[in-house]
């Protein structure tokens, strides 16, 4: 190996005619043996010119600063550069020397607080900034390092109450906004954050009680209030929210007995007042729901007995009283319903044929 050596201040030519095992063992030797013969000249750097099996290399030493431990010179892959050599504060461990790809930068050598473990150094794709790296409180798990699309915003990296699950970051599109990381209770399952359109407000997310699936989450058109999620009780199927039309009231959601068919809701004109969901007996028909001219009383929904047809609910004209209604024996024909005028007593009027 063929090195370049930099600002030497001393020069010894060794030729060591003593046999060495391999040639780290020389390069050792000749190392320890220019440290004994130039200790205390400065700066601490030592070169040689080392003779060995006929080859020879000129090797560049470097001495700690108490100068009782030789450190290797490290240098780039085409031995144009020589890198600086990396050791810890006490000098009794070796970092290693991290560099850019096209070796044009030297990185910072990342370790841990008591330099036990070497911590990977994290650097953008253009490697022109380098980025944090980023581990656990105990220092035992490398988290990965997070930045923005353009890599000019480090992100927080999230990871798990025990730090033993990285959970993703999330961020707004422009990536001006971190946005909460939602996890499950156990922490096994990432829920997705929900964020309203303009990213301003974020809103909650919902799941099911056991947190195996994720319900949708409902907000007005505003965006300003959030609605109540409603799924049904095995919660296997999510119904839909129903509010107003200012959204000022949600109104409940009707579904019928097992919860396969979703029945409208049906409110007043003014929506002050939510009416009932009239369907037959077997839920297969949602049925009219009548209600007085002032909305203030609903009336009774009325059919025939097979529930094939819907016959008109009759009540008086003050609508305090409800008529009953009058249909022919197959009911195919509704009868007219009569009553005196006082509308106090009921009548009636058979057909003749």
């Amino acid at each position: 190996m063929q090195m370049r050596a930099y600002e030497v201040e001393k020069r010894l030519k060794v030729n060591c005619l003593t046999p060495f095992p391999n040639f780290e063992t020389a390069c050792w030797y000749v190392g320890r043996h220019l440290l004994e013969r130039f200790k205390g000249t400065s700066p601490f750097c030592l070169s040689t010119t080392i003779r060995l099996s006929g080859l020879v290399s000129v090797f560049l030493f470097l001495c700690s600063a108490d100068e009782e431990m030789v450190l290797p010179t490290v240098c780039s892959a085409d031995e144009e550069m020589v890198l600086p050599t990396v050791c810890s504060a006490d000098e009794e461990m070796v970092l290693p020397t991290v560099c850019s790809a096209d070796e044009e930068m030297v990185l910072p050598t990342v370790c841990s607080a008591d330099e036990e473990m070497v911590l990977p150094t994290v650097c953008s794709a253009d490697e022109e900034m380098v980025l944090p790296t980023v581990c656990s409180a105990d220092e035992d798990l490398v988290l990965p390092t997070v930045c923005s699309a353009d890599e000019e915003m480090v992100l927080p990296t999230v990871c798990s109450a025990d730090e033993d699950l990285v959970l993703p970051t999330v961020c707004s599109a422009d990536e001006e906004l971190v946005l909460p990381t939602v996890c499950s209770a156990d922490e096994d399952l990432v829920l997705p954050t929900v964020c309203s359109a303009d990213e301003e407000m974020v809103l909650p997310t919902v799941c099911s009680a056991d947190e195996e699936m994720v319900l949708p989450t409902v907000c007005s058109a505003d965006e300003e209030m959030v609605l109540p999620t409603v799924c049904s009780a095995d919660e296997e199927m999510v119904l839909p929210t129903v509010c107003s039309a200012d959204e000022e009231m949600v109104l409940p959601t009707v579904c019928s007995a097992d919860e396969d068919l979703v029945l409208p809701t049906v409110c007043s004109a003014d929506e002050d007042l939510v009416l009932p969901t009239v369907c037959s007996a077997d839920e297969e028909m949602v049925l009219p729901t009548v209600c007085s001219a002032d909305e203030e009383m609903v009336l009774p929904t009325v059919c025939s007995a097979d529930e094939d047809l819907v016959l008109p609910t009759v009540c008086s004209a003050d609508e305090e009283m409800v008529l009953p209604t009058v249909c022919s024996a197959d009911e195919d024909l509704v009868l007219p319903t009569v009553c005196s005028a006082d509308e106090e007593l009921d009548a009636l009027i058979l057909l003749q044929s």
